[in-house]
């Protein structure tokens, strides 16, 4: 019976494991299935200057509502690499993170698309294909073909587990022909061509118009219905850390209403419920999904602070941004 329950343990356990080691930092939250989950789906690409990922798309999947939301990137997209790597195109920023030491090709990527779209990427889907990329077409096979969702899990690699491989694949395949939404970003107004000093032309993203996108596409409607304030403090000498955060938790559907400075310096960050709030805050969607951007430990073990601005805050949830937030988005 100990080894039955042994080796039933051993296989729950690999069943919760990514499918590859694609990260140099491994997600510390798993998907349960039911909140919404965005990705990186792209075409894995071998090629005479090594490997690449081409064909990329950001898919956002929400179980609850029934919705799927495809934005298909263009590789010409002009955007701010974080790591301190200076602006490139999308193109270039896989091969760019694989050629740093350590390598972190689908870990630049990620943070990347992060960036640009201002909301939280969970994972990276990559499929060995030929074949022209359509996340569309997939899920309509998925749909029509029970089979072809096991097919399409044996082509592909993933940092997400086998558990959360499944439940996205039969997730989206109930997903009705017209909850899909498409964006084709290179075809879309909220795209236009840019010329660079160097004459060469490259694709810029209004800022405004895609945000004005997320959030009638993408936003959680569990967020937006808990409407709960969220206050946002930097807790480091380094500034501009609120504003981009605060444009994710605005993105996700939640309301910022104060952003600040603490009034002691935070090594790590931290997410807190407003002592006047209800026992029930900490269950909400909008807690457990900034603790997971923002904070993870402070869902395995309740943030603790003394500092006074903080203490001090209206909000029902407050955010402080610690240094480790700073170096996981400069520091190489």
């Amino acid at each position: 019976m100990l080894l039955l329950v042994g080796k039933a343990f051993q296989i729950y356990s690999e069943f919760q494991k990514p499918f590859y080691a694609l990260n140099t930092k491994q997600r510390e939250y798993s998907w349960d299935g039911q909140t919404v989950i965005n990705l990186i789906v792209g075409k894995f690409q071998k090629d005479n200057e090594g490997n690449n990922l081409k064909d990329l798309n950001f898919v956002s999947l929400n179980p609850q509502e029934g919705t799927v939301t495809i934005i298909k990137l263009s590789d010409e997209i002009q955007l701010e690499v974080p790591k301190n790597f200076g602006e490139w195109k999308l193109a270039s920023v896989y091969k760019l993170g694989e050629q740093n030491n350590p390598a972190m090709g689908e870990d630049l990527l990620k943070m990347s698309v992060s960036k640009l779209m201002a909301l939280p990427v969970d994972g990276v889907i990559e499929i060995n294909s030929e074949d022209p990329l359509s996340v569309e077409d997939q899920i309509k096979s998925w749909k029509s073909n029970f089979f072809s969702g096991f097919q399409f899990l044996t082509s592909i690699r993933t940092d997400l587990s086998l558990k959360e491989s499944m439940d996205f694949v039969t997730k989206s395949s109930k997903i009705r022909s017209d909850k899909i939404t498409s964006l084709d970003l290179f075809r879309s107004t909220i795209t236009q061509s840019k010329l660079l000093p160097d004459s060469s032309r490259v694709l810029g993203v209004d800022g405004v118009k895609l945000d004005s996108f997320i959030k009638e596409n993408l936003a959680d409607p569990a967020i937006s219905n808990e409407d709960m304030t969220v206050a946002i403090y930097n807790g480091t000498d380094h500034p501009g850390l609120t504003a981009e955060a605060a444009r994710l938790v605005n993105n996700l559907g939640a309301r910022v209403t104060i952003i600040s400075n603490t009034n002691e310096k935070f090594v790590k960050s931290g997410i807190y419920i407003n002592p006047n709030e209800s026992a029930n805050a900490k269950s909400t969607q909008t807690y457990k999904r900034l603790a997971e951007i923002f904070a993870v430990n402070c869902i395995k073990e309740e943030c603790k602070t003394a500092d006074s601005e903080v203490l001090s805050s209206r909000s029902a949830i407050i955010i402080v941004l610690g240094e480790e937030y700073y170096n996981y988005w400069s520091s190489r």
